[in-house]
């Protein structure tokens, strides 16, 4: 598939992107809630939450439609709380997935008018709870497979109106119920194109 028929890509984008956060932001932008930070300390970049709003970021230099999106993250503050990984964010539609430090994950789409659950709340032992955890998408065409710490909890074909989300930006955003004491750090963000 070529770069045009997946959206605007950069020039050094089209086969994807490895985030390490070693120097700053740059190839990202806020969405909402509270601005995002490069911590030179531990080459991550800080969200800070923001009390009952989401925060996030989007990988702003090109849009994907057949990848594989992982990212490290560190969730500070609310067990409760999610922390999510989107993908292919459009008009259309967007999908997410995410996890709370309690130990569950959640998977969901939404579009314009309403969200489909795939996979409602569910407990795992593979999520390390108030440390870090690494998230993966694989998504090729309707096929999608999902990872926490290089297990697959989750794959799903889809069929219907969801078939129309094909493409778009990623990102990650994170839910807090108070701005004190919560905060998301991510260690690395990679893409690989399919």
């Amino acid at each position: 598939m070529s770069a045009k028929a997946e959206g605007v890509a950069r020039a050094g984008y089209v086969n994807g992107f490895n985030d390490q956060f070693t120097a700053n932001t740059g190839n990202w932008v806020p969405l909402y809630g509270s601005s995002w930070s490069y911590s030179r300390r531990g080459s991550v970049i800080i969200g800070k939450g923001q009390t009952k709003q989401w925060t996030g970021i989007l990988f702003s230099k090109a849009q994907y439609a057949n990848f594989e999106y992982e990212v490290k993250m560190k969730r500070i503050g609310c067990d409760t709380c999610t922390n999510q990984l989107f993908i292919r964010s459009s008009k259309v539609g967007i999908i997410y997935y995410g996890y709370t430090n309690s130990g569950f994950f959640t998977i969901y789409s939404c579009n314009s008018v309403s969200c489909t659950t795939w996979q409602s709340f569910k407990a795992s032992d593979i999520i390390v709870k108030f440390g870090s955890n690494t998230l993966k998408v694989l998504a090729v065409n309707n096929d999608y497979k999902f990872y926490i710490n290089k297990r697959v909890v989750y794959s799903r074909t889809v069929t219907g109106p969801l078939t129309l989300i094909k493409t778009g930006y990623v990102g990650v955003d994170f839910y807090s119920t108070s701005a004190v004491g919560n905060s998301l750090d991510v260690d690395f963000a990679i893409l690989v194109k399919k």
